[in-house]
């Protein structure tokens, strides 16, 4: 059982308390930046906050920009302002830290590598957890996306149960995604960080489920084979886990393969 920290929120007026950003700070000299996914929230990484800010680290969790409210509020965001959201919370930080981690989550893993390639020198190593580059059915995917831009303005999340519907309310998550924000998310995907991998040089570990429905788990095998301006990169691929590695069955492994990459760099 992991400790709640005490945790410092920025109240954002028609966002959902649970997702409202956070910060953990307590003088400690590395950061570490928590990047949430696509229509995810902060408090998908709540415990993993908790777990780094016990292991003596300060810990920055933003708020990807039209996230964690309404519908339109996401459809009125784009890519470039999921980037400038977890590049400002980079730059307002850089100077104060001896060293700087960003650990990205599902898409929050996407923002991430491209940042570490603006700001290399600022940025001591990237953490990626279910990277999504291929998607579980992608060839449909792609091949229905322009279709649905012309017939459809949201896609719902048809499998979700009644209560797990409940549960996304209210940590501020979406069960009706925008298509034009589904065209952002992959739009970054091929015009970011598909051409901005070999440029990545900083310390890498790379950590995707198996059996992840969301994000094809070669992903990260892509990733990791495409990193070829770092040698020092790690990759785990773990049995039985779903998309969110940070809520699961081998937490406690991953949690001690983050606790030892970031004490080795």
């Amino acid at each position: 059982m992991i400790e709640q920290q005490e945790k410092k929120f920025v109240e954002l007026e028609g966002v959902t308390k649970k997702a409202w950003p956070f910060s953990i700070k307590k003088n400690n000299d590395t950061l570490v930046i928590l990047v949430h996914g696509f229509t995810g929230t902060p408090y998908d990484l709540w415990i993993l906050a908790d777990f780094l800010a016990i292991n003596k680290m300060d810990v920055e969790v933003p708020l990807l920009a039209g996230h964690g409210s309404s519908t339109a509020r996401l459809a009125a965001s784009n890519a470039e302002d999921w980037f400038k959201t977890v590049e400002d919370c980079l730059l307002r930080n850089i100077g104060k830290y001896r060293k700087i981690f960003f650990i990205g989550y599902s898409f929050g893993s996407n923002l991430a590598f491209s940042l570490s390639v603006k700001y290399q020198d600022d940025v001591t190593g990237v953490i990626s957890l279910g990277l999504p580059i291929f998607m579980r059915n992608e060839k449909r995917i792609r091949l229905l996306l322009p279709l649905a831009k012309i017939f459809k303005k949201t896609y719902k999340k048809y499998w979700l149960s009644e209560e797990e519907e409940e549960n996304i309310r209210d940590q501020g998550r979406h069960n009706h995604i925008p298509i034009n924000s589904i065209i952002n998310f992959y739009d970054f995907i091929d015009q970011k960080t598909k051409k901005e991998i070999n440029q990545v040089s900083v310390p890498v570990l790379v950590i995707h489920s198996r059996d992840d429905l969301v994000s094809d788990p070669y992903s990260s095998e892509f990733l990791f084979r495409e990193l070829s301006n770092t040698k020092d990169k790690h990759l785990f691929i773990l049995n039985k886990d779903e998309h969110n590695v940070v809520d699961n069955t081998r937490r406690d492994f991953i949690f001690s393969k983050t606790l030892e990459f970031i004490k080795k760099h």
